[in-house]
């Protein structure tokens, strides 16, 4: 039975969804970090330097779930061999995660740990902790946060982009004019969202979808980041004027949304004058790739890596 679930596990962390996380690495499966596996042999301190480089650590495994998952990228990734994970021996003997903090999953080998052992390694094969020593290189596994958003925006990689869909309480209800909306955005890093493509308007208008009732149709919208003065229309955050939804209208502010209780809600932009009111706003900024271009080096590096130890 239990081979059965972990061959049923593997399956489903094949097929993960892989933009969730940067290139090359995947999601942990609660969508808050990613699992990046390392295939170079490495003393122990170097591979937390290594998975320190891109905002990590090497990974602590805390439940069986973690356990195979893990596993599963030895298998893949690393070609089956053991691997380091974020478990030592402290100068008490007592073997904790690499941080300090006590150990709320184990998984030994029978007859492990041994006595003169002070690090240990995952084996894909059978999915049990050996112990060894952390001046053994092996290849190993980096944990780390997706950082390519900021925490409570929402990534679209292939947009390349992250969002900001605020946030509305109905019963306590904040209002917003295009001023106020994009100050907010620029004071998060952002601006009011531009829009480039019927495939960006349409995420933009599923992420957004209500199904509201007794609120007016025009509160109800989210104001974008168009602006026009004659005739030259232009986005708040500087980016080409290149998708038109706008059906002709100049010297207003422009709002979506998609709520089948309100009429059109579908089909263009809505324009309002300068000082209308909205309930919802939506903020955009580029992905930051800056993590993204440390993984890539990191496997370009391979060996390399090894060659230094």
């Amino acid at each position: 039975m239990r081979s059965f679930l972990c061959c049923s596990l593997l399956v489903l962390f094949s097929l993960t969804q892989a933009d969730r996380c940067p290139a090359g690495s995947i999601d942990y499966g609660d969508g808050a970090e990613c699992v990046l596996p390392i295939n170079s042999n490495s003393q122990f301190p170097v591979a937390q330097q290594i998975c320190n480089l891109i905002g990590g650590q090497v990974i602590q495994i805390q439940n069986y779930f973690e356990n195979v998952l893990a596993s599963s990228q030895i298998q893949q990734m690393l070609g089956g061999a053991p691997s380091y994970i974020g478990v030592v021996k402290n100068s008490s003997g007592a073997w904790t995660y690499a941080d300090g903090s006590p150990l709320i999953y184990m998984n030994w080998k029978a007859g492990h740990p041994l006595d003169n052992a002070t690090c240990a390694v995952l084996n894909g094969q059978d999915f049990s902790w050996y112990s060894a020593q952390c001046t053994d290189t092996n290849p190993f596994i980096c944990t780390f946060p997706d950082q390519r958003c900021p925490s409570g925006w929402v990534l679209n990689s292939q947009l390349k982009s992250c969002y900001l869909f605020s946030q509305t309480d109905l019963a306590n209800p904040l209002i917003y004019n295009y001023t106020g909306a994009e100050m907010i955005c620029q004071y998060m890093g952002g601006h009011l969202t531009s829009i480039h493509s019927s495939d960006e308007e349409a995420f933009l208008r599923s992420s957004i979808k209500t199904n509201w009732t007794g609120i007016d149709c025009g509160l109800l919208q989210a104001v974008i980041g168009l602006k026009c003065s004659s005739y030259n229309y232009y986005w708040s955050d500087g980016t080409a004027f290149n998708f038109d939804l706008t059906e002709g209208h100049c010297n207003y502010v422009w709002g979506i949304q998609n709520d089948k209780n309100c009429p059109d809600y579908k089909k263009t932009w809505d324009y309002w004058d300068s000082a209308h009111q909205f309930l919802r706003f939506i903020c955009k900024q580029p992905i930051n790739d800056s993590q993204t271009r440390k993984i890539a080096l990191l496997a370009k590096l391979g060996k390399s890596i090894q060659k230094h130890n």
